[in-house]
């Protein structure tokens, strides 16, 4: 039951263990080197993931946003180019240059970012966690 209820969470902590595994094959293999190269390892993909949450918080999204829009003008009211199609519909206004969608209102731009959040970012987020301490609890039991 716990299985199918938290796969991400089992499959990210059998990644980052098959992960140490590989890097150990290399090293030589004791207690003391896998709970550091488990701590790293776990230290690596936790940042990784922190970073993905902040960024699906919105953290950047107004940034984003008018960086999108200085890409396209060189002022908020000059365009860089001059287009040679006329925009009529901004659902499917694409850039020339990067084949970009332009997104002409915030709330667009919102709701694509929206639309494209990690789902179980949370899991991946706990998983890491639970690593770190594990490594935690293992470096004081071998010293």
């Amino acid at each position: 039951m716990m299985l199918k209820q938290y796969p991400i969470f089992f499959k990210s902590i059998l990644w980052i263990i098959g992960i140490t595994f590989l890097f150990l094959l290399r090293q030589g293999f004791s207690a003391l080197q896998f709970t550091n190269t488990l701590f790293l390892v776990s230290l690596f993909f936790f940042c990784i993931y922190a970073f993905k949450w902040i960024l699906d918080q919105g953290t950047f999204y107004t940034f984003q946003y008018s960086w999108q829009k200085t890409k396209r003008y060189v002022l908020f009211f000059l365009p860089k180019y001059w287009t040679t199609k006329d925009v009529k519909d901004k659902k499917n206004d694409y850039d020339e240059a990067t084949g970009e969608k332009i997104f002409h209102s915030f709330e667009e731009f919102y709701e694509y970012k929206q639309s494209k959040r990690w789902l179980d970012i949370n899991q991946l987020l706990s998983s890491t966690l639970i690593l770190l301490a594990l490594s935690f609890i293992l470096s004081f039991a071998i010293l």
